[in-house]
Protein backbone atom coordinates (compact mmCIF):
# COMPACT_ATOMS: atom_id res chain seq x y z
CA UNK A 1 0.00 0.00 0.00
CA UNK A 2 1.46 3.42 -0.90
CA UNK A 3 2.58 5.34 2.15
CA UNK A 4 1.57 8.85 1.18
CA UNK A 5 -0.76 11.74 1.83
CA UNK A 6 -2.36 13.19 -1.24
CA UNK A 7 -3.38 16.31 0.70
CA UNK A 8 0.26 17.32 1.08
CA UNK A 9 0.96 16.47 -2.56
CA UNK A 10 3.60 13.80 -2.17
CA UNK A 11 4.66 11.27 -4.83
CA UNK A 12 2.50 8.17 -5.18
CA UNK A 13 5.49 5.81 -5.32
CA UNK A 14 5.94 3.98 -2.02
CA UNK A 15 8.71 5.46 0.14
CA UNK A 16 11.55 3.30 1.35
CA UNK A 17 11.03 2.45 5.03
CA UNK A 18 14.17 2.50 7.19
CA UNK A 19 14.17 1.42 10.84
CA UNK A 20 16.92 2.12 13.35
CA UNK A 21 17.93 -0.25 16.14
CA UNK A 22 20.88 1.46 17.86
CA UNK A 23 22.28 4.87 18.69
CA UNK A 24 25.20 3.81 20.90
CA UNK A 25 27.40 0.83 21.74
CA UNK A 26 25.32 0.10 24.84
CA UNK A 27 22.03 -0.43 23.02
CA UNK A 28 21.26 -4.16 23.37
CA UNK A 29 20.68 -6.57 20.51
CA UNK A 30 17.03 -7.03 21.44
CA UNK A 31 16.29 -3.70 19.74
CA UNK A 32 17.30 -5.14 16.36
CA UNK A 33 15.13 -8.19 16.98
CA UNK A 34 12.14 -6.09 18.05
CA UNK A 35 12.38 -3.92 14.96
CA UNK A 36 12.71 -6.97 12.72
CA UNK A 37 9.81 -8.80 14.35
CA UNK A 38 7.29 -6.02 14.81
CA UNK A 39 8.11 -3.52 12.07
CA UNK A 40 7.19 -3.44 8.40
CA UNK A 41 10.11 -1.92 6.52
CA UNK A 42 12.90 -2.48 4.01
CA UNK A 43 16.11 -1.67 5.90
CA UNK A 44 17.45 -1.77 9.47
CA UNK A 45 20.26 0.64 10.37
CA UNK A 46 22.32 0.74 13.55
CA UNK A 47 24.85 3.27 14.84
CA UNK A 48 27.30 1.94 17.44
CA UNK A 49 30.21 4.36 17.12
CA UNK A 50 31.31 7.45 19.03
CA UNK A 51 34.60 9.12 19.85
CA UNK A 52 34.64 7.23 23.14
CA UNK A 53 34.66 3.66 21.87
CA UNK A 54 36.86 4.33 18.82
CA UNK A 55 39.84 5.21 20.99
CA UNK A 56 39.16 2.82 23.88
CA UNK A 57 38.65 -0.15 21.60
CA UNK A 58 41.76 0.64 19.53
CA UNK A 59 44.00 0.28 22.59
CA UNK A 60 42.14 -2.83 23.78
CA UNK A 61 42.27 -4.42 20.33
CA UNK A 62 46.05 -4.02 20.24
CA UNK A 63 46.39 -5.96 23.49
CA UNK A 64 44.04 -8.69 22.27
CA UNK A 65 41.36 -7.89 24.86
CA UNK A 66 38.76 -6.59 22.38
CA UNK A 67 37.60 -8.02 19.01
CA UNK A 68 37.49 -4.58 17.37
CA UNK A 69 33.78 -4.77 16.59
CA UNK A 70 30.96 -3.96 19.01
CA UNK A 71 29.61 -7.05 20.81
CA UNK A 72 26.09 -5.58 20.95
CA UNK A 73 26.05 -5.47 17.13
CA UNK A 74 26.93 -9.17 16.98
CA UNK A 75 24.30 -9.83 19.64
CA UNK A 76 21.62 -8.16 17.54
CA UNK A 77 22.58 -10.09 14.41
CA UNK A 78 22.70 -13.38 16.33
CA UNK A 79 19.18 -12.83 17.62
CA UNK A 80 17.70 -11.47 14.39
CA UNK A 81 19.16 -13.29 11.37
CA UNK A 82 16.27 -15.74 11.01
CA UNK A 83 13.66 -12.96 10.95
CA UNK A 84 15.86 -10.83 8.68
CA UNK A 85 16.06 -13.73 6.24
CA UNK A 86 12.34 -14.50 6.36
CA UNK A 87 11.28 -10.87 5.83
CA UNK A 88 14.12 -10.08 3.34
CA UNK A 89 15.30 -7.08 5.35
CA UNK A 90 18.57 -5.34 4.45
CA UNK A 91 20.80 -4.46 7.42
CA UNK A 92 23.30 -1.55 7.34
CA UNK A 93 25.26 -1.05 10.57
CA UNK A 94 28.62 0.38 11.61
CA UNK A 95 28.98 -2.13 14.45
CA UNK A 96 32.05 -3.55 12.70
CA UNK A 97 33.84 -0.50 14.11
CA UNK A 98 37.61 -1.10 14.02
CA UNK A 99 37.31 -4.61 12.62
CA UNK A 100 34.38 -4.84 10.20
CA UNK A 101 35.85 -7.84 8.42
CA UNK A 102 35.77 -9.90 11.63
CA UNK A 103 32.12 -9.07 12.29
CA UNK A 104 31.25 -9.85 8.67
CA UNK A 105 33.02 -13.21 8.86
CA UNK A 106 31.26 -14.14 12.11
CA UNK A 107 27.94 -13.18 10.52
CA UNK A 108 28.76 -15.29 7.46
CA UNK A 109 29.49 -18.25 9.74
CA UNK A 110 26.02 -17.94 11.29
CA UNK A 111 24.35 -17.52 7.89
CA UNK A 112 26.13 -20.62 6.58
CA UNK A 113 25.30 -22.69 9.67
CA UNK A 114 21.62 -21.73 9.44
CA UNK A 115 21.60 -22.17 5.64
CA UNK A 116 20.09 -18.71 5.17
CA UNK A 117 19.81 -16.89 1.84
CA UNK A 118 21.70 -13.74 2.85
CA UNK A 119 24.66 -11.90 1.35
CA UNK A 120 27.29 -10.44 3.70
CA UNK A 121 29.61 -7.52 2.92
CA UNK A 122 31.77 -5.04 4.76
CA UNK A 123 33.22 -1.62 3.95
CA UNK A 124 36.87 -0.61 4.32
CA UNK A 125 38.76 2.64 3.91
CA UNK A 126 38.00 4.61 7.07
CA UNK A 127 41.16 3.50 8.89
CA UNK A 128 43.68 6.10 7.73
CA UNK A 129 46.24 5.55 10.49
CA UNK A 130 49.08 4.89 8.05
CA UNK A 131 48.16 7.91 5.91
CA UNK A 132 48.01 10.22 8.93
CA UNK A 133 51.36 9.03 10.24
CA UNK A 134 52.89 9.73 6.82
CA UNK A 135 51.36 13.20 6.73
CA UNK A 136 52.59 14.04 10.23
CA UNK A 137 56.09 12.74 9.59
CA UNK A 138 56.34 14.62 6.30
CA UNK A 139 55.08 17.86 7.84
CA UNK A 140 52.47 18.33 5.14
CA UNK A 141 49.79 20.87 5.93
CA UNK A 142 46.75 18.65 5.48
CA UNK A 143 45.53 17.87 9.00
CA UNK A 144 43.63 21.08 9.56
CA UNK A 145 41.65 21.27 12.77
CA UNK A 146 37.90 20.82 12.35
CA UNK A 147 37.39 24.34 13.75
CA UNK A 148 39.69 25.93 11.20
CA UNK A 149 43.13 25.99 12.81
CA UNK A 150 45.73 26.08 10.03
CA UNK A 151 47.60 23.01 11.23
CA UNK A 152 47.88 20.71 14.20
CA UNK A 153 47.80 23.09 17.18
CA UNK A 154 50.85 23.32 19.50
CA UNK A 155 49.17 21.61 22.44
CA UNK A 156 48.40 18.63 20.21
CA UNK A 157 51.61 18.76 18.18
CA UNK A 158 53.84 18.13 21.19
CA UNK A 159 52.14 14.77 21.67
CA UNK A 160 52.35 13.91 17.98
CA UNK A 161 56.07 14.50 17.54
CA UNK A 162 56.45 10.74 17.34
CA UNK A 163 53.11 9.56 15.88
CA UNK A 164 54.31 5.97 15.61
CA UNK A 165 54.50 5.94 19.41
CA UNK A 166 51.64 8.18 20.51
CA UNK A 167 48.91 7.86 17.87
CA UNK A 168 46.18 5.44 18.94
CA UNK A 169 43.78 5.59 16.00
CA UNK A 170 42.77 7.74 13.02
CA UNK A 171 39.46 7.16 11.28
CA UNK A 172 37.84 9.17 8.52
CA UNK A 173 34.11 9.65 8.12
CA UNK A 174 32.89 7.68 5.10
CA UNK A 175 29.71 8.28 3.17
CA UNK A 176 27.13 5.90 1.74
CA UNK A 177 28.87 5.24 -1.59
CA UNK A 178 30.24 1.91 -0.40
CA UNK A 179 26.84 0.86 0.92
CA UNK A 180 25.19 1.75 -2.36
CA UNK A 181 27.89 -0.07 -4.32
CA UNK A 182 27.49 -3.16 -2.16
CA UNK A 183 23.72 -3.17 -2.65
CA UNK A 184 24.20 -2.88 -6.38
CA UNK A 185 26.40 -5.90 -6.28
CA UNK A 186 11.74 8.54 21.73
CA UNK A 187 13.10 10.67 23.11
CA UNK A 188 13.24 13.09 26.02
CA UNK A 189 11.65 16.22 24.49
CA UNK A 190 8.86 17.33 26.81
CA UNK A 191 9.14 14.08 28.75
CA UNK A 192 7.44 15.60 31.79
CA UNK A 193 4.16 15.69 29.86
CA UNK A 194 3.92 11.89 29.84
CA UNK A 195 3.65 9.24 32.57
CA UNK A 196 6.90 7.43 33.35
CA UNK A 197 5.33 4.12 32.34
CA UNK A 198 5.13 5.35 28.74
CA UNK A 199 8.85 6.18 28.65
CA UNK A 200 10.48 3.15 30.24
CA UNK A 201 11.88 1.61 27.05
CA UNK A 202 13.86 3.19 24.23
CA UNK A 203 11.93 4.40 21.23
CA UNK A 204 12.75 2.62 17.96
CA UNK A 205 12.09 4.97 15.03
CA UNK A 206 11.19 4.27 11.43
CA UNK A 207 11.75 6.77 8.61
CA UNK A 208 9.61 6.59 5.47
CA UNK A 209 11.64 8.49 2.84
CA UNK A 210 10.09 9.39 -0.51
CA UNK A 211 11.81 10.12 -3.83
CA UNK A 212 11.94 13.86 -3.08
CA UNK A 213 13.79 13.34 0.16
CA UNK A 214 10.82 14.18 2.36
CA UNK A 215 10.12 11.72 5.13
CA UNK A 216 7.70 10.62 7.81
CA UNK A 217 9.13 9.62 11.17
CA UNK A 218 7.05 6.92 12.82
CA UNK A 219 7.38 3.65 14.74
CA UNK A 220 6.04 0.11 14.80
CA UNK A 221 2.53 0.29 16.24
CA UNK A 222 3.09 -2.62 18.61
CA UNK A 223 6.23 -1.16 20.21
CA UNK A 224 6.15 1.38 23.08
CA UNK A 225 7.23 5.05 23.15
CA UNK A 226 5.91 8.08 21.29
CA UNK A 227 6.67 9.99 18.09
CA UNK A 228 5.69 13.66 18.28
CA UNK A 229 6.68 16.87 16.57
CA UNK A 230 8.60 17.87 19.70
CA UNK A 231 10.56 14.61 19.69
CA UNK A 232 11.51 15.01 16.01
CA UNK A 233 12.52 18.67 16.39
CA UNK A 234 14.57 17.65 19.41
CA UNK A 235 16.46 15.04 17.39
CA UNK A 236 16.81 17.37 14.41
CA UNK A 237 18.55 20.00 16.54
CA UNK A 238 20.88 17.42 18.09
CA UNK A 239 24.57 17.71 17.12
CA UNK A 240 24.03 20.44 14.55
CA UNK A 241 26.69 22.94 13.61
CA UNK A 242 25.02 25.64 11.57
CA UNK A 243 22.33 25.28 8.93
CA UNK A 244 24.42 23.06 6.60
CA UNK A 245 24.85 19.46 7.69
CA UNK A 246 28.12 18.22 6.20
CA UNK A 247 28.48 14.67 4.96
CA UNK A 248 31.15 13.15 2.76
CA UNK A 249 28.49 12.36 0.13
CA UNK A 250 26.34 15.47 0.34
CA UNK A 251 25.78 18.82 1.98
CA UNK A 252 22.29 18.98 3.47
CA UNK A 253 20.80 22.46 3.70
CA UNK A 254 18.30 22.39 6.56
CA UNK A 255 17.77 26.15 6.82
CA UNK A 256 14.12 25.92 5.72
CA UNK A 257 13.22 22.52 7.17
CA UNK A 258 9.63 22.12 8.36
CA UNK A 259 8.23 19.62 10.84
CA UNK A 260 4.52 18.76 10.94
CA UNK A 261 2.52 16.38 13.14
CA UNK A 262 0.54 14.45 10.54
CA UNK A 263 -1.26 12.07 12.88
CA UNK A 264 -0.60 10.08 16.03
CA UNK A 265 3.01 8.83 16.00
CA UNK A 266 3.56 10.15 12.46
CA UNK A 267 5.60 13.33 11.87
CA UNK A 268 6.25 14.76 8.39
CA UNK A 269 9.65 16.40 7.70
CA UNK A 270 10.36 18.36 4.51
CA UNK A 271 12.34 21.28 3.13
CA UNK A 272 15.83 19.73 3.24
CA UNK A 273 17.92 20.36 0.12
CA UNK A 274 20.98 18.44 -1.00
CA UNK A 275 24.13 19.83 -2.63
CA UNK A 276 27.51 18.35 -3.65
CA UNK A 277 29.77 17.54 -0.67
CA UNK A 278 33.00 19.30 0.30
CA UNK A 279 36.29 17.85 -0.91
CA UNK A 280 37.26 17.03 2.67
CA UNK A 281 35.77 14.78 5.31
CA UNK A 282 36.01 14.55 9.08
CA UNK A 283 38.93 12.81 10.73
CA UNK A 284 38.93 11.58 14.33
CA UNK A 285 42.47 11.26 15.67
CA UNK A 286 43.30 9.92 19.13
CA UNK A 287 46.69 9.89 20.79
CA UNK A 288 48.00 8.92 24.19
CA UNK A 289 47.42 12.05 26.21
CA UNK A 290 48.81 10.91 29.55
CA UNK A 291 47.17 9.66 32.75
CA UNK A 292 44.23 10.81 34.80
CA UNK A 293 42.45 10.16 38.08
CA UNK A 294 39.60 11.65 40.02
CA UNK A 295 38.11 11.69 43.47
CA UNK A 296 34.72 12.60 44.88
CA UNK A 297 34.22 13.83 48.43
CA UNK A 298 30.99 14.88 50.12
CA UNK A 299 30.19 17.57 52.64
CA UNK A 300 26.99 18.38 54.53
CA UNK A 301 25.68 21.57 56.06
CA UNK A 302 25.52 25.26 55.41
CA UNK A 303 29.32 25.74 55.41
CA UNK A 304 30.06 23.26 52.62
CA UNK A 305 31.36 25.93 50.27
CA UNK A 306 33.86 27.07 52.89
CA UNK A 307 34.89 23.45 53.50
CA UNK A 308 35.58 22.95 49.80
CA UNK A 309 37.56 26.20 49.61
CA UNK A 310 39.72 24.99 52.48
CA UNK A 311 40.22 21.54 50.97
CA UNK A 312 41.32 23.02 47.62
CA UNK A 313 43.73 25.40 49.35
CA UNK A 314 45.17 22.55 51.44
CA UNK A 315 45.67 20.31 48.40
CA UNK A 316 47.35 23.02 46.33
CA UNK A 317 49.61 23.91 49.27
CA UNK A 318 50.60 20.28 49.78
CA UNK A 319 51.28 19.73 46.06
CA UNK A 320 53.74 22.63 46.15
CA UNK A 321 55.36 21.13 49.21
CA UNK A 322 55.73 17.83 47.32
CA UNK A 323 57.21 19.79 44.39
CA UNK A 324 54.71 18.41 41.86
CA UNK A 325 52.25 21.31 41.54
CA UNK A 326 53.60 22.28 38.10
CA UNK A 327 53.52 18.72 36.78
CA UNK A 328 49.75 18.59 36.32
CA UNK A 329 48.25 19.21 32.89
CA UNK A 330 44.79 19.56 34.45
CA UNK A 331 43.72 20.03 38.05
CA UNK A 332 40.08 20.98 38.58
CA UNK A 333 37.98 21.31 41.73
CA UNK A 334 34.36 21.00 40.60
CA UNK A 335 31.74 21.87 43.22
CA UNK A 336 28.46 20.16 42.44
CA UNK A 337 25.10 21.01 43.98
CA UNK A 338 23.68 23.47 46.48
CA UNK A 339 22.49 22.40 49.95
CA UNK A 340 18.73 22.59 50.35
CA UNK A 341 17.69 25.36 52.77
CA UNK A 342 16.32 23.95 56.03
CA UNK A 343 16.74 20.36 54.75
CA UNK A 344 14.54 17.52 55.99
CA UNK A 345 17.28 14.91 55.59
CA UNK A 346 21.05 14.67 55.51
CA UNK A 347 21.04 13.79 51.81
CA UNK A 348 19.11 16.97 51.01
CA UNK A 349 21.94 18.95 52.60
CA UNK A 350 24.79 17.02 50.98
CA UNK A 351 26.83 18.18 47.99
CA UNK A 352 30.04 16.88 46.50
CA UNK A 353 33.43 18.04 45.29
CA UNK A 354 34.88 16.30 42.24
CA UNK A 355 38.65 16.63 41.97
CA UNK A 356 39.88 15.79 38.48
CA UNK A 357 43.57 15.58 37.57
CA UNK A 358 45.64 14.77 34.47
CA UNK A 359 49.42 14.47 34.18
CA UNK A 360 52.02 12.96 31.89
CA UNK A 361 53.39 10.56 34.49
CA UNK A 362 51.35 8.19 36.67
CA UNK A 363 53.83 8.75 39.51
CA UNK A 364 52.69 12.38 39.72
CA UNK A 365 49.11 11.27 40.24
CA UNK A 366 50.27 8.50 42.56
CA UNK A 367 51.42 11.13 45.07
CA UNK A 368 48.12 12.97 44.83
CA UNK A 369 46.54 11.11 47.76
CA UNK A 370 49.22 12.50 50.08
CA UNK A 371 47.73 15.96 49.61
CA UNK A 372 44.14 15.07 50.53
CA UNK A 373 42.86 16.01 53.96
CA UNK A 374 39.09 15.40 54.10
CA UNK A 375 37.46 12.10 54.98
CA UNK A 376 36.79 9.96 51.92
CA UNK A 377 34.87 6.94 50.78
CA UNK A 378 36.85 3.75 51.30
CA UNK A 379 36.46 2.95 47.58
CA UNK A 380 39.46 4.66 46.00
CA UNK A 381 39.43 2.95 42.61
CA UNK A 382 38.94 6.22 40.69
CA UNK A 383 42.09 7.59 42.34
CA UNK A 384 44.25 4.99 40.59
CA UNK A 385 45.93 6.63 37.55
CA UNK A 386 44.66 5.32 34.22
CA UNK A 387 45.81 6.23 30.69
CA UNK A 388 43.46 8.38 28.64
CA UNK A 389 43.20 9.03 24.88
CA UNK A 390 43.21 12.67 23.77
CA UNK A 391 40.98 13.68 20.88
CA UNK A 392 42.02 15.78 17.88
CA UNK A 393 39.18 16.41 15.39
CA UNK A 394 40.52 17.29 11.97
CA UNK A 395 39.61 17.27 8.30
CA UNK A 396 41.29 15.21 5.61
CA UNK A 397 41.04 15.40 1.79
CA UNK A 398 38.72 12.76 0.43
CA UNK A 399 41.32 12.14 -2.28
CA UNK A 400 43.47 10.40 0.36
CA UNK A 401 40.81 7.78 1.11
CA UNK A 402 40.73 4.36 -0.53
CA UNK A 403 37.20 3.09 -0.02
CA UNK A 404 35.94 -0.32 -1.03
CA UNK A 405 33.16 -2.81 -0.37
CA UNK A 406 34.00 -6.48 0.12
CA UNK A 407 31.32 -9.09 -0.64
CA UNK A 408 32.09 -12.30 1.26
CA UNK A 409 31.54 -15.71 -0.32
CA UNK A 410 31.51 -19.22 1.09
CA UNK A 411 33.07 -21.58 1.92
CA UNK A 412 36.52 -20.00 2.33
CA UNK A 413 35.30 -16.43 3.14
CA UNK A 414 37.05 -15.02 0.09
CA UNK A 415 35.83 -11.59 -0.89
CA UNK A 416 34.88 -9.89 -4.11
CA UNK A 417 36.12 -6.33 -3.80
CA UNK A 418 34.56 -3.30 -5.49
CA UNK A 419 36.11 0.15 -5.39
CA UNK A 420 33.62 2.88 -4.52
CA UNK A 421 35.51 5.78 -6.02
CA UNK A 422 34.92 9.40 -5.03
CA UNK A 423 31.85 11.64 -5.27
CA UNK A 424 31.40 12.84 -8.87
CA UNK A 425 31.34 16.48 -7.79
CA UNK A 426 32.58 18.61 -4.92
CA UNK A 427 31.54 22.06 -3.75
CA UNK A 428 33.44 24.58 -1.69
CA UNK A 429 32.41 25.37 1.87
CA UNK A 430 31.44 28.85 3.00
CA UNK A 431 31.51 30.37 6.46
CA UNK A 432 28.61 29.32 8.66
CA UNK A 433 26.07 32.14 9.07
CA UNK A 434 25.77 33.43 12.62
CA UNK A 435 23.83 36.46 13.84
CA UNK A 436 21.05 37.70 16.06
CA UNK A 437 17.57 37.71 14.59
CA UNK A 438 17.01 40.03 11.65
CA UNK A 439 13.59 41.05 13.03
CA UNK A 440 14.11 41.88 16.71
CA UNK A 441 11.22 43.09 18.80
CA UNK A 442 11.30 44.99 22.05
CA UNK A 443 10.75 42.54 24.88
CA UNK A 444 8.39 45.03 26.50
CA UNK A 445 6.07 44.62 23.51
CA UNK A 446 5.18 41.13 24.71
CA UNK A 447 3.55 42.49 27.85
CA UNK A 448 4.18 42.03 31.55
CA UNK A 449 6.84 39.47 32.47
CA UNK A 450 7.69 37.29 35.43
CA UNK A 451 10.87 35.40 36.29
CA UNK A 452 10.53 31.68 35.45
CA UNK A 453 12.89 28.88 34.38
CA UNK A 454 13.56 29.03 30.63
CA UNK A 455 12.47 25.41 30.35
CA UNK A 456 8.91 26.32 31.34
CA UNK A 457 8.13 27.26 27.74
CA UNK A 458 11.32 26.26 25.90
CA UNK A 459 12.50 22.72 25.20
CA UNK A 460 16.12 21.94 24.41
CA UNK A 461 18.53 19.28 23.28
CA UNK A 462 22.30 19.48 23.58
CA UNK A 463 24.98 17.47 21.83
CA UNK A 464 28.47 17.66 20.40
CA UNK A 465 30.04 17.85 16.97
CA UNK A 466 33.78 17.36 16.85
CA UNK A 467 35.33 19.54 19.52
CA UNK A 468 32.22 21.71 19.84
CA UNK A 469 29.06 21.55 21.91
CA UNK A 470 25.68 22.76 20.79
CA UNK A 471 22.27 23.39 22.22
CA UNK A 472 19.09 23.56 20.21
CA UNK A 473 16.22 25.45 21.82
CA UNK A 474 12.64 25.50 20.56
CA UNK A 475 9.15 26.40 21.72
CA UNK A 476 6.04 24.29 21.56
CA UNK A 477 3.70 27.05 20.48
CA UNK A 478 4.24 29.18 17.38
CA UNK A 479 3.15 32.36 19.17
CA UNK A 480 6.11 32.01 21.55
CA UNK A 481 8.63 32.00 18.69
CA UNK A 482 8.94 35.79 18.13
CA UNK A 483 9.67 36.27 21.84
CA UNK A 484 12.36 33.57 21.84
CA UNK A 485 13.91 35.07 18.70
CA UNK A 486 14.29 38.48 20.33
CA UNK A 487 15.17 37.26 23.81
CA UNK A 488 17.86 34.69 22.98
CA UNK A 489 20.58 36.87 21.47
CA UNK A 490 24.28 35.98 21.37
CA UNK A 491 24.95 38.22 24.37
CA UNK A 492 21.98 36.77 26.28
CA UNK A 493 23.30 33.26 25.70
CA UNK A 494 26.69 34.22 27.13
CA UNK A 495 24.89 35.71 30.13
CA UNK A 496 22.85 32.55 30.65
CA UNK A 497 26.00 30.43 30.54
CA UNK A 498 27.26 32.43 33.52
CA UNK A 499 30.58 31.25 34.91
CA UNK A 500 30.70 28.44 32.35
CA UNK A 501 31.49 31.01 29.65
CA UNK A 502 35.27 31.32 29.33
CA UNK A 503 37.47 33.84 27.59
CA UNK A 504 38.50 32.47 24.21
CA UNK A 505 35.25 30.58 23.59
CA UNK A 506 33.37 31.19 20.36
CA UNK A 507 29.61 31.29 20.02
CA UNK A 508 27.45 30.90 16.91
CA UNK A 509 23.71 31.41 16.56
CA UNK A 510 21.41 30.24 13.77
CA UNK A 511 17.62 30.14 13.41
CA UNK A 512 15.32 27.55 11.84
CA UNK A 513 12.22 29.70 11.63
CA UNK A 514 10.55 27.56 8.95
CA UNK A 515 10.09 24.68 11.39
CA UNK A 516 6.79 26.29 12.36
CA UNK A 517 5.51 26.69 8.78
CA UNK A 518 3.94 23.26 8.97
CA UNK A 519 1.84 24.27 11.96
Amino acid sequence: MPLQSAAIGRPSKRPIRIANCSGAKTDPGIHMLNQAQYGDFDVITGDYLAEMNLAQNAEAMRTGSHPGFEPTALEGLTMSLDVINDKRIKVLINGGALNPMALAEKTLDMVTEKNLDLSIAYVSGDDVMETVVQQLESGRDVLQHLDGEATVSPQHAKYLEDPQKTLVSAHAFLGARAIRRGLEADDEAGFDQYPNEQLLDLGLPIAEIDVKGHCIITKASSLPSIVTKDVVICQLLYELQGSIYLHSDVKADISIVTVQQESENRVYVSGIKGYPPPSTTKLAMFYRGGFQCELTMNATGYTTNRKYQLQEAQIRYKLKELDIADKFDTLEFQRCGIPEPNPRSQLASTTYLRIFAQAQEPTTLGQFIKAIGMHLSLDLRTLVPVPYPAYYPAIIPQSLLVEAVHLLTTPNKSAKTFSTGSPPEFASMSLRPSSDTTHPMSLSSFGLTTFIPLGTIVLARSGDKGANVNIGLFVRRAEHWPCLQSFLTLERMKHLLGEDWKEGYGLERVEFAAIWDGG
